[in-house]
């Protein structure tokens, strides 16, 4: 591993750049470095994909330093020789392999790299820090070195206005607007117009959709009880199949799946308690009536039997036959009573010792004639 040998994208020709254009070959991604070794510039891309410089001779040269460690078994800390400061630029590799910044490794106390992993033994850690960079305003005429051919000048040059577009000279204020034409959807009288980007307009007539008077409905449907597929056939003799297999899913659902519809898992042959019932919104209610079968009970809480019912039932008075109210001690008789055309006298009790103390006819006769 001490022999491996770490490169970066890189050319030896004057004035050439890297592109943030993923069709050139150039291209480079956020981060990534390129190197210009002829004029000893290095290049690297922001995150709003623009290519800038940190590096270069004179004023503008920034401070590249690298370090290798053989790391030892489980070793996640490297000491930088000289420290740096937080705002450099920081690369590192382990055997090769480019890690990441911020997940891989981190760089914050100013003298310490830190990797989030352990390494292994004989891991070889490559880690290069680049400094800040002092960069002044320079014209064109006064830049050394300047190359002969500028590359990337035409796709540059692409993205201008073509001059076959603009052949006057522009009044100073004008307004420029775009004039590009959008697309839109309108309905009118059942006609569909939509008119596309450079002003095309298209009709559509939707009249024929409106009619439905050959409109076919489904006249009948059967399910195949194993395949979970129903048929559904129309009154014009077409049909279609619904695939409905998924409702014969019988997969036993965890408790944590049943706790994540809502609901909780009850074990039917396992009394709630009072806090379970009260969980799901419930009040205990106790239901359970003791049933009574007999008729000298005087419970208040105990209900009577059906068999008991059934005897108050038989034994009630039909009401067409008491139409009045019933003396206080009167006696009932299920005989029925006829009435003679006449009576004896001892029908009525005592009335015979009653009429015998009285006088006679005669005997009040005979006593006027006595006293006459």
């Amino acid at each position: 591993m001490a022999n491996t040998t770490i490169k970066i994208k890189q050319t030896a020709i004057s004035g050439r750049l890297p592109s943030s254009d993923p069709n050139n070959s150039a291209y480079i991604e956020q981060g990534e470095l390129a190197l210009n070794t002829s004029d000893k510039l290095l290049f690297s891309k922001d995150s709003s994909g623009n290519i800038f410089s940190i590096g270069g001779t004179g004023d503008n040269a920034s401070n590249i330093k690298e370090e290798e460690f053989i790391a030892t078994a489980g070793q996640t800390s490297f000491l930088i020789t000289g420290g740096y400061l937080t705002s450099d630029y920081c690369e590192v590799y382990v055997n090769g392999i480019k890690l990441q910044n911020s997940i891989d490794f981190t760089y914050t106390d100013g003298a310490n790299l830190v990797l989030s992993e352990a390494s292994e033994l004989d891991d070889e850690i490559t880690v290069i820090i680049i400094g800040p960079i002092s960069l002044v305003d320079t014209e064109w005429t006064g830049l050394l070195n300047k190359p002969s051919v500028i590359t990337n000048i035409q796709a540059e040059l692409d993205a201008k206005v073509d001059d076959a577009q603009v052949l006057t000279d522009v009044p100073a204020n004008a307004v420029f607007t775009d004039t590009e034409t959008t697309t839109s959807l309108s309905v009118a009288a059942n006609i569909l117009k939509y008119t596309d980007e450079v002003g095309t307009e298209t009709n559509i007539d939707l009249s024929l959709y409106l009619d439905d008077t050959n409109a076919a409905y489904i006249s009948s449907g059967t399910l195949n009880s194993t395949t979970g597929i129903a048929t559904f056939t129309r009154s014009d003799a077409t049909s279609f199949d619904v695939d409905m297999s998924s409702f014969f899913d019988d997969t036993v659902l965890s408790d944590a799946d049943i706790a994540a519809m809502g609901y909780i898992k009850v074990d039917t042959n396992t009394q709630l308690s009072d806090a379970d019932i009260a969980a799901m919104g419930y009040i205990k209610v106790d239901t359970q009536v003791t049933v009574n079968n007999t008729l000298t009970s005087t419970s208040t809480t105990q209900a009577l039997s059906a068999k008991q019912g059934k005897v108050l039932q038989d034994s009630k008075v039909d009401n067409s036959r008491v139409l009045t109210d019933v003396p206080i001690n009167a006696l009932f008789t299920d005989t029925t009573y006829t009435k003679p055309a006449s009576e004896p006298i001892s029908y009525i009790d005592g009335l015979q010792s009653e009429l015998d103390e009285k006088a006679t006819m005669n005997d009040v006769i005979s006593l006027a004639i006595a006293l006459g």
